[in-house]
């Protein structure tokens, strides 16, 4: 007999709610607060925006096609395979971050001053 899917569904909905409401917004507030010393508020608010919203973007794309529940499973040492990923890994993270840092700088009108990766 196989479960039904609709439960699941309402448990991702739940678990991006709780990343989203307990991780990121307080972390882009904490942002928010010390970008405005330095940079006044519409560059903070546009930083702070495109961060938001890159990350939100990223949590959906990784928990696109997430099989299990997180925390419910159990863990299987040795299952994940980085020692065979960790180079793809670590290109993508750079390009991903050159990209987001391009595009925080560009939107929040900072582009000169900026240090490329």
């Amino acid at each position: 007999m196989s479960r039904p899917e609709w439960p699941r569904r309402h448990y991702f909905v739940g678990l991006k709610k709780a990343v989203f409401f307990e991780a990121l917004f307080p972390l882009f507030v904490l942002v928010f607060v010390f970008t405005y010393y330095l940079w006044g508020w519409r560059p903070a608010l546009m930083h702070c925006l495109y961060g938001l919203t890159a990350s939100v973007l990223l949590m959906e794309v990784l928990f696109l096609r997430y099989p299990k529940v997180p925390f419910t499973c159990t863990f299987v040492p040795g299952k994940a395979k980085v020692h065979v990923y960790w180079l793809p890994y670590v290109i993508g993270f750079l390009i991903s971050a050159s990209f987001t840092m391009l595009g925080t700088a560009q939107g929040a009108g900072l582009g000169r001053g900026c240090v490329w990766i």
